[in-house]
């Protein structure tokens, strides 16, 4: 498979066969057409687009043409961390929607918006489920409503809404964490921060088996129902009750898949203690310095903030 720029009409091949196509947010002006080589070579029928393989042209164009995917490894994890920090500082709903359209933001800045549309009902179970259920452990001065020993006050609601917007900001941090870096970035990037090879290699390849046994679920699920399974009938204890049978052919799956990885390392005459060479070799520039700083300075400036009183409903985390 090759990937050519959209030729000319002085250098044209076959017009009939090139199609131009613009995925959206597409940062480059030059369309690009994924390309197979048939038997009859490019001037042949076997010359036609593959258009499965142009999202993930699409995702290596992204790799290259924004600032947050160029930055070190190591910016990236210690970033991600500094804004879990920012996210915990504050427990006042108000402060922390700040917090939340800050990280939109910078989703935007990093393509990542996409990402936060594919999540948009798990974050938004967060923030209700959240809203519901926290008055009732967080106890205020000012009461709303009681009923026996239940009491929701004005602080714990408030505390409530909060901690919903905080728990969809840690959602949001490490999505946006997960879209600008790769696997092997992430690798290298704790291997280089000071952790164990065998230890950052367990982390990445946990990150690579969560697509697969996802993709294998959905598998299982889609086999049962072809086999007149009804997962929509009854209510939602219901219809959850019924995925726990589907557990034990997701469990075997794992099971043999993380067997043969297993026997597949060991095939390969996989040492955790070797000494290694890296492919990639990325150095820390200006801008991951300038990142690092900004990162630093909010969270600080959250920090200071905080311990003088600001961004708080509660005494408390």
């Amino acid at each position: 498979y090759i990937a050519v720029p959209q030729v000319g009409p002085k250098e044209r091949l076959h017009t009939r066969h090139t199609q131009r196509w613009r995925p959206p947010l597409w940062p480059f002006r030059t369309p690009c057409v994924a390309l197979q080589w048939g038997q009859e070579g490019l001037s042949g029928e076997g010359f036609r687009p593959i258009f499965h393989l142009l999202p993930l042209l699409y995702h290596k164009s992204l790799l290259v043409g924004v600032i947050t995917h160029r930055l070190d490894p190591r910016t990236k994890i210690i970033g991600v961390l500094l804004l879990f920090g920012i996210v915990m500082v504050f427990n006042h709903p108000l402060y922390m929607a700040a917090v939340a359209l800050g990280l939109v933001l910078l989703g935007a800045a990093a393509k990542a918006l996409l990402n936060f549309w594919r999540m948009r009902y798990i974050l938004a179970l967060l923030v209700v489920f959240s809203t519901v259920l926290w008055p009732f452990f967080a106890k205020g001065p000012t009461p709303l409503w009681s009923w026996g020993r239940l009491e929701v006050s004005r602080e714990s609601l408030m505390y409530a809404i909060a901690m919903g917007l905080r728990l969809a900001s840690f959602v949001a941090a490490g999505l946006i964490f997960l879209s600008v870096t790769t696997n092997e970035e992430f690798t290298q990037g704790l291997i280089r921060l000071g952790l164990p090879y065998p230890v950052a290699f367990a982390f990445s390849t946990a990150l690579r088996l969560v697509p697969t046994f996802a993709g294998a679920g959905a598998t299982i699920v889609q086999a049962q129902i072809s086999r007149g399974l009804d997962v929509e009938s009854g209510n939602i204890f219901q219809r959850a009750g019924k995925f726990i049978p589907l557990g034990v052919p997701l469990f075997i799956y794992a099971v043999r898949h993380t067997n043969m990885l297993a026997m597949a390392l060991e095939s390969k005459g996989f040492n955790p203690g070797a000494p290694r060479t890296w492919y990639l070799n990325p150095q820390m520039r200006r801008a991951d310095y300038t990142a690092l700083a900004v990162l630093m300075l909010l969270f600080l400036v959250a920090l200071v903030l905080r311990l003088q009183g600001y961004g708080q409903v509660l005494p408390r985390l």
